[in-house]
């Protein structure tokens, strides 16, 4: 079967009634990741400062003293200390969450019966057309995908932005390919189903949530700082849309457990933060063209490899007969 021909196959599936309660799920999945970053960066931050404005105005017409020297300190930091304020903190928040959440997972006792339920659940909207959909979209953060278009991101950063910051993309996505498959074979946490041999048959954290997270979390980066003040906003909704539904379609595939996939947002968070930190003094030059190219490469090849490899796919992913995925409960670790 061609190209054409799976495409055609692929958007007959939209056609079914059984497509649409798996769609209202995916969309809602992909409209709440990218709403939490916008509300996050265009609504929550600017509340924050100014409440910050106000107890600075606030503490500066108060007679000076230690404490609120030092509460001004922390409230109007110095121009070097700020963006280690905004961006460690939640470092900080992410490597604790994310150890809290492996902490639980090593548990293996009620982290791994709500995994077991929710993946349960999920399996209950499968059906042959929504497979497909959802067969299409996670091609898209197969390591094919994910590398020619990290490829192509690299390459432009070296040129337009300067090699020290097109090799610092091509290290912490090298990291988060690294650091997924190490912690995969640390935990050995048994996926829902079979469907691959080696590391890469254990689970936690997903790898490609992992490598999705960090891709599309580099580029809200390079748009916050580099597109203009009025696309940046749409740019990071649209990119943490993106890479919420690949992890969306990692649990509907059975593919991941949530805590998996939680695991691979976390850590792909982290890793831009520490990116961003590291980068924070870094001036970048006008980025519309380099972020157009990167999307293009990824949406042109992403579509054409995903319905190249649809037969295969469909395969692999398809639910054991009579057996439901989430009958795999993970356990702890020995």
């Amino acid at each position: 079967m061609d190209v054409t021909a799976r495409s055609g196959q692929l958007m007959s599936a939209y056609s079914g009634s059984t497509v649409a309660p798996l769609l209202g799920w995916l969309l809602g999945v992909a409209i709440a990741s990218g709403l939490a970053l916008y509300l996050l960066l265009g609504v929550v931050l600017p509340a924050l400062d100014r409440v910050r404005d106000r107890a600075v105005d606030r503490l500066r017409q108060k007679p000076i003293s230690m404490v609120s020297r030092l509460a001004l300190a922390v409230l109007d930091p110095h121009d070097e200390v700020e963006p280690l304020i905004l961006l460690g903190v939640p470092l900080v928040a992410v490597v604790v969450s994310f150890g809290n959440l492996a902490k639980a997972v090593a548990a293996g006792t009620g982290l791994a019966k709500a995994d077991a339920a929710i993946s349960a659940a999920l399996q209950d909207l499968r059906s042959g057309p929504a497979d497909a959909v959802m067969v299409f979209l996670t091609g898209f953060g197969d390591w094919p995908v994910i590398t020619l278009t990290t490829t192509a991101f690299v390459l432009w950063m070296w040129h337009v932005q300067g090699w020290r910051l097109g090799l610092g993309v091509a290290i912490v996505m090298g990291l988060s390919t690294a650091l997924a498959s190490a912690l995969k074979a640390g935990f050995a946490i048994p996926r829902p189903s079979e469907i691959y041999q080696g590391v890469q048959a254990f689970s936690f954290p997903s790898g490609h949530t992992t490598s999705s997270f960090t891709l599309f979390g580099l580029l809200a980066w390079l748009a916050w700082y580099g597109a203009g003040t009025r696309s940046r906003t749409a740019h990071v909704f649209v990119f943490s849309a993106i890479a919420g539904t690949i992890a969306a379609s990692r649990l509907y595939l059975g593919a991941h457990w949530p805590s998996d996939v939680a695991g691979g947002a976390l850590l792909g968070a982290g890793l831009v933060l520490l990116f961003a930190l590291t980068n924070r003094r870094v001036r970048l030059k006008p980025s519309a063209q380099g972020l157009a190219l990167v999307v293009g490469v990824f949406v042109l090849f992403g579509a054409t490899y995903s319905l190249t490899e649809m037969s295969a796919s469909m395969m692999r992913y398809a639910p054991p007969a009579g057996q439901m995925r989430g009958d795999n409960i993970p356990t702890a670790l020995p």
